[in-house]
């Protein structure tokens, strides 16, 4: 290879692992900056980028990771489903294609399975009138098929359709309504029709060109900057731009036009991955191997897609050591789940539920659990749904944010704790300019916005809020005994954020049956009572994660750490697990002399992370013993998550866009 293909292949590998656009090739500044750094160096166009090296990329790419899958002698298998495919339940009622044929002016979604009028949909936009009688064929669509022949008649002889059939005459005649009764109405839809066409072609421009459209801020964006400059030259775009509604320019509108939307063909598909340990460097490969169609998400069905991906990549599944799959029913049932399937055929496949899902459902769970914890969680989705869901309360908010590097607003999950934690901090950290926002609103706007903003100021105000929004923050198991400390920071920044003191709980009297008449009545103070909602979210936490991190698996992986560690414990559990895979006497024999060769060389183990670090660092200890370093091969092919799988859904509207999906 000459010194020109070989900077050929480094510049477009370096394109393609950080999707970079193929036109910057075409650049000029970027063409100037090769030049400069070697000026007899050409790169090459986006043709044989596109076609010859990325070619060139993908079988260097596929021959190296199937040379390696085939070297690793075990290996694990990870699997998870996608789907934009949205369920109903089933219905005893059908539709009947003889209305097809009765009523001509209906039309069926088979996806959806719901009628609609093609006529009042196609004459919606010149109409004003929407009641419930009809706007149901409109917009949402009939699917109650028990009264369809009655609603169809009542639609039939509503006002709107018949309106509609008097205005498709105007149709036929390729003449608008509108146009026919107001000459300046005709105007505008024309400088309308003009400034979106500026819109579009803006929007056209920055992809081809490969130029990012948003940018940190909305203000800062490339689109929106380009926007600011063309009405130079265009009035009609200027006189567009300057309205306060349906402008066509947010992101939603923005993604449409790129058709961005994942997977337009409505069909299920899973993504397949392969764990595999490197049996020298003891490092840790997951490759995707791809998405695959299924017509069912049942066990079985999943379980002969499994079994045709190792049969086509030649691989003997009775080496598959580990599998890994989220909670579901269809996968990770102990009888017919898919990993129950795998296990009856090769037993030594571990089944490791992804302790990523397991940690998110202990938190989602221990919130949920708590009254106090579940009442504000539900208040700071609504209140970060309020600001956010408007551009003019958002630009409104944004304005009183006056420090350095403040942190943004982030939208609540419904799903990931994680992210439901960056949007209580992103609360926590505004707390002082989400109340200035929320006075100054509901003191300007006197409609219904301005009530409900008023509503969440006297919420916030409480110290009630603010004290819970820092527990449920802080709650974490090292922090049980810790409250105190939380305690007395929360009523220092209570009393500068000028919030309400907290109330303090009426006092109660012992029960008649427990009273001895000499008990007397008791009180709760505001600490002890908040004492015990910190600790009962503890409890649940703690007994969440041993609910759902005491499995046979994670036992025998301890039981397996154990062995490493000791030099008292019988590998006979491993050996009788993994059979042929380990030789018991050499097993012990290696696992001893490892011990005596760390103590001659100072060394202590404590857990098999230690045993690990040693094997990788200092090679040369274990480097002849071979039963130890396959024990510890094994051990590592057992995935812990899902991560490699659910990372490649977030690519897949990469791949799987309208262009793509939609070719023949």
């Amino acid at each position: 290879m000459g010194l020109i293909d070989y900077l050929d292949e480094l510049l477009s590998r370096a394109m393609f692992t950080s999707a970079t656009p193929f036109s910057i090739v075409e650049n000029q500044n970027w063409l100037k900056f090769f030049k400069t750094l070697r000026p007899t160096y050409n790169p090459p166009s986006r043709k044989t980028i596109s076609t010859t090296l990325l070619e060139k990329e993908y079988l260097r790419t596929y021959n190296k990771v199937y040379e390696n899958i085939l070297e690793a002698k075990v290996y694990a298998v990870q699997l998870d489903g996608w789907s934009n495919i949205r369920f109903f339940k089933t219905k005893k009622r059908t539709f009947l294609t003889s209305w097809l044929n009765k009523y001509d002016w209906l039309e069926h979604d088979q996806i959806n399975d719901k009628a609609f009028c093609k006529l009042c949909k196609s004459m919606s936009r010149l109409s004003s009138n929407s009641n419930n009688n009809v706007s149901v064929f409109i917009l949402e669509g009939f699917n109650n098929w028990k009264k369809a022949v009655e609603r169809f008649n009542m639609h039939e002889r509503s006002e709107l359709h018949k309106t509609n059939i008097v205005k498709s005459s105007f149709i036929k005649t390729n003449a608008n309504v509108y146009a026919q009764i107001s000459d300046s109405h005709k105007k505008s839809m024309e400088e309308s029709r003009f400034a979106f066409d500026k819109i579009l072609s803006s929007i056209v421009f920055l992809a081809k060109q490969g130029v990012a459209i948003r940018g940190h801020t909305d203000e800062s964006a490339n689109f929106n900057q380009l926007l600011k400059l063309r009405p130079e030259d265009s009035t009609e775009l200027k006189n567009w731009l300057g309205r306060t509604t349906y402008k066509w320019v947010s992101h939603d509108i923005t993604n449409e036009i790129l058709n961005e939307t994942s997977d337009i063909t409505v069909k299920e598909q899973i993504s397949f991955c392969l764990r595999t340990v490197d049996k020298e460097s003891f490092e840790i490969e997951e490759y995707f191997i791809g998405f695959y169609e299924t017509p069912k998400t049942d066990s079985n069905t999943l379980f002969n897609i499994l079994k045709d991906i190792l049969c086509r990549l030649e691989l003997n599944i009775h080496n598959v050591r580990g599998q890994c799959f989220d909670g579901a029913s269809n996968v990770s049932g102990i009888h017919k789940g898919l990993q129950a399937r795998t296990k009856e055929i090769e037993p030594r496949a571990l089944f490791v539920h992804c302790q990523a899902h397991s940690l998110n459902l202990v938190t989602q769970d221990s919130m949920r659990n708590v009254e106090k914890a579940r009442d504000i969680l539900n208040f700071i989705r609504e209140l970060i749904t309020f600001i956010k869901q408007s551009l003019k309360r958002l630009s409104w908010f944004k304005m009183l944010q006056t420090e350095e590097n403040v942190t943004a607003l982030r939208p609540f999950c419904p799903t990931r704790w994680t992210l439901r934690y960056s949007s209580l901090l992103s609360v926590m950290d505004n707390y002082n300019e989400v109340l200035t926002f929320l006075s100054d609103f509901s003191k300007t706007e006197k409609n219904d916005a301005g009530c409900k903003a008023k509503g969440f100021l006297k919420q916030l105000k409480s110290s009630d809020t603010y004290i819970m929004l820092k527990i449920v923050i802080n709650t974490i198991s090292s922090m049980r005994d810790t409250f105190n400390i939380l305690w007395k920071s929360t009523k220092n920044e209570w009393s500068d954020l000028k919030l309400d003191l907290p109330k303090e709980s009426r006092k109660q009297k012992m029960p008649l049956k427990y009273d001895d008449s000499t008990s007397q009545s008791f009180l709760f103070t505001p600490e002890s009572k908040y004492n015990k909602i910190y600790k009962k979210i503890i409890d649940h936490i703690l007994s969440g994660l041993q609910l759902r991190f005491n499995s046979e698996v994670r036992m025998f992986l301890s039981d397996v750490e154990m062995f490493f560690i000791d030099p008292s414990i019988s590998p006979q559990l491993i050996c009788e697990f993994y059979k042929d895979d380990l030789n018991i006497d050499k097993l012990k024999l290696h696992r001893d002399m490892f011990h005596d060769i760390i103590r001659g060389q100072g060394l202590n183990v404590s857990s098999f992370s230690d045993v690990l670090n040693i094997a990788k660092d200092k090679p040369h200890l274990v480097i002849h013993l071979t039963e130890l370093r396959k024990c510890i091969q094994l051990i590592l092919t057992v995935p812990v998550t899902t991560c490699t799988t659910e990372r490649s859904f977030s690519m897949l509207r990469r791949l799987k866009n309208y262009m793509r999906s939609t070719m023949t």
